[in-house]
């Protein structure tokens, strides 16, 4: 049986109740299950017909009526998931069941004219085939609904979001329906429970949404409507939707970065009572060592000042355990994966570095090359160009995950202090454009080794296997594993002097081929004019022109 309504446009609002009261084992059956749990009642409900019930297809005064004495949900049925109901016996001598005559009548919701629906069991006015954009306008207690079918957009009402609500929402959608969502902070989890459900969900980046951001009017219903239409009419790309494990890596990242700030935080509150005391400088290098605690505990500091110093320590003591706890889980992770293994053979690239760029890329094959790694990474130039102008590049962008960039920065900090084409290269950009600017550089390259080691499936053939294995072996102790005595019969970790000798001589020769390739590519490049001709300094006047008139003038009588 399948509970219905008479269309509310053809017999009115008295005359549909009037229908759903006259058939009274309909009413009974609704009487019993609203004396259960809506636990017990969502266990009666199913799917029936040929394809499930679409969302927004019964609704109106009848069906509210009816769901509201079930007591699924506390909102008007028009914003709420709606299926039909197979019979399955909850009261003896009450069948739930009606001869409709081939007919199945259903009250359809907002817009007006989309409210009174006859459908044919035999001939569907909305086939499956029939393509509709759902737009959810996400919010912390509840999502904003707007569907376009065709032409036309209209409201839905709201849904709870909540997983159970969620997921019977899902189920009341049609494997044809597209959905689109902004990146906010619930939207990843609801694009992994739609997703199954129908063709395609799209996550659609915030800030490419200019047309919500920008608009004169701006409320839910609006910004929902605004994004079934950008959907519909294939103005909006979505971002792309992780995994459950890859989601789960990047919290464990996020939360460690934020615990780390929150410990250099108490830390900068310590030197700055300590520089209030008028101490001067600090006799050790670090304050927070065994040693550095010695000292400050020895210090005679005032009644508040010593407040916000033990403070600081308990709260650095707390964060310093949590850290702790993450990076056993993370370094887990590192051992146990062979992509992150792969990372940690470039120079500069340890087990965290190479867990925050895995989390953050995920799957390396939605990159089609390296240059769209580096610009996920905000790790590219800006590019300003307009008419006739020759374009002209700028700062990096700084679009993508802030985390895993500010972790390549810091891996090229430590490549360019060793030997290897790497060093090369930064001191090459060094010349010309300063240390910082080198750094970022170095940066850049490593995310294009990273791309090319992760989709051919090789590492870094410039490593150097002793400072590898002793990587591997710093993220297996902080994983857990047990110390290894002196004179073990397992694999050698540390280097015997002929290999770091052989190592060294290995990159070193690496550099210098470097060296030599950008000195012949120099050489057979096209001949440069201007102050770039010289390899020295520029020209000390200019060649041509009224500035050049200007320079071969006599000097003013003294």
């Amino acid at each position: 049986m399948r509970i219905v309504g008479r269309p509310v446009a053809q017999t009115g609002v008295k005359d549909g109740r009037r229908w759903l009261s006259d058939h009274r084992e309909v009413a009974a059956g609704l009487d019993h299950l609203q004396m259960n749990r809506e636990s017990e009642i969502l266990q009666h409900l199913a799917v029936v017909g040929s394809r499930p019930a679409r969302f927004g297809e019964l609704g109106g005064p009848d069906g509210d009526l009816a769901v509201r004495r079930m007591g699924l949900f506390n909102q008007p049925l028009s914003v709420c998931h709606v299926v039909r109901i197979e019979h399955k016996p909850l009261v003896a001598g009450h069948p739930w069941r009606q001869d409709l005559g081939g007919r199945e009548e259903f009250v359809s919701i907002d817009p007006p004219e989309h409210r009174a629906v006859n459908r044919e069991v035999d001939g569907d006015p909305h086939p499956d085939n029939q393509m509709r954009q759902i737009a959810l306008d996400v919010h912390k207690t509840f999502c904003e609904v707007a569907i376009r079918e065709g032409t036309k957009t209209y409201s839905a009402g709201r849904v709870a979001t909540e997983r159970e609500t969620l997921e019977l929402f899902a189920e009341s959608l049609c494997p044809t329906d597209e959905v689109v969502m902004e990146a906010t902070g619930p939207a990843m989890e609801i694009a992994r429970i739609l997703t199954p459900h129908v063709a395609r969900v799209v996550v659609a980046n915030a800030q490419e949404v200019r047309a919500i951001s920008h608009a004169r009017v701006k409320s839910d219903r609006f910004d929902a409507r605004t994004l079934a239409n950008l959907l519909g009419a294939g103005m909006l790309e979505g971002v792309w939707v992780p995994d459950a494990e890859t989601q789960g890596l990047r919290r464990r990242v996020a939360r460690r970065a934020s615990l780390v700030r929150q410990r250099t935080r108490a830390k900068n509150e310590i030197h700055a009572a300590l520089s209030r005391s008028l101490l001067g400088r600090l006799p050790v290098a670090d304050l927070f060592t065994a040693e550095g605690r010695a000292w400050l505990q020895a210090q005679e500091l005032g009644a508040e000042e010593a407040e916000t110093v033990e403070g600081c320590l308990r709260q650095i003591d707390f964060l310093d355990a949590e850290v702790a706890e993450i990076d056993t889980k993370l370094a887990k992770w590192a051992v146990s994966s062979a992509e992150a293994k792969r990372l940690m053979s470039i120079p500069g690239v340890g087990a965290g570095v190479a867990v925050t760029l895995m989390a953050a890329i995920g799957d390396v094959s939605r990159f089609s090359g390296q240059r769209q790694l580096v610009a996920y990474l905000g790790l590219d130039p800006k590019v300003r160009q307009s008419g006739e102008e020759a374009p002209r590049h700028g700062r990096i962008s700084k679009r993508g995950n802030g985390q895993a960039r500010s972790a390549l920065v810091e891996a090229a900090w430590m490549a360019l202090r060793q030997p290897g084409p790497l060093r090369a290269f930064g001191e090459r950009v060094r010349a010309r454009k300063g240390a910082q600017v080198a750094a970022v550089a170095v940066a850049r390259k490593l995310a294009c080794i990273a791309w090319q080691l992760l989709t051919k499936e090789e590492d870094y053939v410039f490593a150097q296997p002793s400072k590898v294995r002793a990587k591997l072996r710093g993220a297996e102790l902080r994983a857990g594993a047990p110390k290894l005595r002196r004179g073990h019969s397992g694999p050698r970790i540390s280097a015997t002097p002929a290999e770091r000798e052989s190592e060294r001589e290995l990159v070193q020769r690496g550099e210098v081929a470097y060296r030599r390739l950008i000195a012949d590519w120099k050489a057979s490049g096209p001949a440069k004019k201007g102050a770039g001709a010289t390899p020295g300094r520029a020209s000390s006047g200019p060649s041509t022109g009224q500035a050049a008139r200007q320079a071969q003038a006599p000097g003013p009588a003294l």
